[in-house]
């Protein structure tokens, strides 16, 4: 099975590594530079015992990229707001049954790949934790559920692709979409405050949240529930301690990037509630802050 990454952040990386020991892997990187550090130096991976762990990764630059076309397996692991500029290139590195998986956090990038013409698309949602600290470097920080299904079909999953994935404790779901509606509740709360105040995970537990919590997924439940998907907002809550307690050293993609003064996810997330809020004629007053302090936040870099 030949697989390519599309995005070099820190699941992009930490799954490089994880391939690599099993499968023909490449790391389609979006800047030459990233691709030339990796066929160098590796991927080193810090394991969350401590330990260091180089992994010879093969690795492009996607704008160069001509050696690599139809890969059997693509995992789409760019952030949402890279996520819309990638599709066009897809038709060069796979063919008719290659497997389209998107692991975005947030809303909108599903909708994104009606346009193209993929007969198998899939979409993962996952609590995993890595943090990138170098081009080339990424510590795992914390285990997580791995769910992937089939994106607006009833079909299954293909045997040998269901097969491969459980080697990697990857969990096949028929409702796809329901899972990603809940994952995306989780990362409205834990992206959105760890980035405004700043913390890892953990801290979020300790400092007096829960009726801000509760708000944020009330609102967020409300506009599900109105988009035809069912939240419950207890076990929501529930599902975030225990990501905080699973994950407490680590620091949320949204966080990293505020830490790196990169552009945030913050409208595939909050962002979208607001959204889907104004369509359905719905009032999400604690979101619509917190979307606005984030960008807010992001203008003083």
């Amino acid at each position: 099975m030949k697989i390519g990454i599309i995005g070099g952040g820190s699941l992009g990386l930490l799954w490089a590594a994880r391939l690599s020991e099993h499968v023909k892997v490449t790391l389609l990187c979006r800047t030459d530079q990233q691709a030339k550090t990796i066929q160098q130096e590796g991927v080193i991976l810090t394991t969350l015992d401590g330990q260091e762990k180089r992994y010879e990764i093969s690795a492009e630059w996607i704008n160069e990229s001509n050696n690599s076309a139809d890969f059997d397996v693509l995992f789409l692991m760019v952030k949402q707001p890279s996520f819309e500029q990638i599709l066009p290139y897809l038709a060069s590195v796979m063919y008719e049954n290659t497997h389209i998986v998107a692991w975005q956090n947030g809303l909108g990038h599903l909708e994104k790949m009606e346009n193209f013409s993929f007969p198998n698309r899939y979409a993962v949602v996952t609590t995993e934790g890595a943090r990138k600290y170098a081009s080339n470097r990424v510590q795992h920080t914390g285990n997580g559920y791995i769910r992937l299904g089939r994106v607006h079909s009833t079909d299954n999953v293909d045997p040998l692709f269901t097969h491969f994935l459980q080697q990697f404790h990857v969990e096949i779901v028929t409702n796809i979409e329901q899972h990603i509606w809940e994952k995306f509740s989780i990362n409205c709360v834990i992206n959105s405050l760890t980035a405004l105040l700043e913390v890892p995970n953990g801290q979020l537990m300790e400092v007096g949240l829960h009726s801000t919590m509760m708000q944020i997924i009330k609102e967020i439940s409300q506009v599900a529930d109105a988009k035809g998907f069912y939240l419950k907002q207890e076990e929501i809550y529930h599902q975030v301690k225990d990501v905080c307690f699973k994950t407490t050293k680590n620091f949320s993609s949204m966080l990293q990037d505020i830490m790196a003064k990169k552009q945030t996810e913050i409208a595939s997330l909050n962002g979208m509630v607001v959204t889907y809020g104004k369509q359905c004629g719905i009032d999400v007053p604690m979101n619509t802050s917190l979307t606005e302090l984030i960008k807010a936040k992001s203008m003083l870099f």
